[in-house]
Order: structure tokens, then sequence, then C-alpha cells
């Protein structure tokens, strides 16, 4: 008996020994969840290793069939030389591009909303956009103009869309003396 003897004794020692049952059970899961998401992780990973894995097999073996008698090496090398020079352009492209609409979107005014920029091959770019004002337009048109590698900056529309209150655009310019372009 308890010591007030109105409750048994067996009565606690059941619900502690209900409680421990429920901990351990409790651990258990949580150990079983946090072992699954444990052994997902490290199968996800030994997936992307095995097709890494795959990946370098495959180009080994083209390395291999290329250096077997009857092929020409240096062919090999300045195909190689021919194609590393094709990825660099892209990139030095790739970021002249991103530079150059960098440029452009610091310097727009604060009331003008650009739709798109868009630099086509030859460097030649259009930029459409609305403004409530033709001032707002007049000061792109100039900031433009400031931007050292652009020129030829020239207003090609301006139409007031009476339903929505705004002023359309498109603008026109040049990229000059862009190295990525010259191939």
């Amino acid at each position: 008996m308890h010591k007030l003897n109105l409750i048994p004794e067996e009565f606690f020692n059941e619900r502690r020994k209900k409680r421990q049952r429920f901990f351990y059970a409790f651990l258990a899961f949580l150990t079983a969840i946090l072992l699954l998401l444990v052994f997902t992780r490290i199968y996800g990973e030994m997936s992307e290793l095995h097709e890494e894995l795959q990946e370098v097999d495959m180009q080994l073996n083209f390395y291999r069939s290329a250096v077997d008698p009857g092929h020409d090496l240096e062919r090999l090398y300045s195909d190689l030389q021919e194609r590393r020079r094709i990825t660099n352009n892209l990139i030095t492209r790739r970021s002249t591009w991103s530079s150059y609409i960098q440029k452009i979107t610091n310097s727009l005014p604060d009331k003008i909303l650009l739709l798109s920029i868009n630099i086509g091959d030859g460097g030649n770019g259009v930029i459409r956009g609305t403004s409530p004002d033709n001032l707002s337009v007049a000061y792109m048109i100039e900031n433009l103009r400031r931007i050292d590698g652009i020129g030829g900056v020239k207003l090609g529309f301006i139409q007031l869309e009476t339903e929505k209150d705004l002023f359309t655009f498109e603008i026109y310019f040049q990229v000059q003396g862009n190295d990525a372009l010259e191939n």
C-alpha cells in the first residue's frame, strides 16, 4: 500500500511500467524514422555517385577508343581544343550580355516598368516597357546614352494606352565593342 494506505503500491508500479514502455516505444519509433532518413540520404548519394561513375566510364571508353592504333591523336587534340574554345566563347558572351543587362536595369528611372530586354546576335537590342509619363522615358534614353559600350540609342515608338493611362514604349540600342561577338 501507499503511504496514505489509500492506493495500492501495484497501481503505481503498473503506471510506471506503462510510462516506461511508452517511452521505449517512442524512442524506438524515433530511431526507426531517423534510420530511414539516413538510409534514404545515403542511397540517394550512392545513386548520384553511381551515375557520375558511369559518365566518367563512358568518357574513359571514348578516350581509350581514340588511343587505339589507327586513330589520329593530333586530330582528337585539335577537336578538344576547338570544343574548349567554343565553350569559352559561350561563357564569355553570356557574362557580357548579363553585364549589359545589369547596367541597363541599374540605370532605370523609378517610374519605368520593364517588360523585356532583347539583345540579338549582332548586338542590336530592344527594350520594351511602360511608364506613367513621357519624362521618365526621356530620362531612360539619356541614362542609356551614358552607359559605356551602348550606343545608337533611339526611341522606336511611344504610345499612350488610354484604358491603363500608361505609355508603352520601345527603345532601340546597339552594343558596341563587344569582343565576345567576334569569332
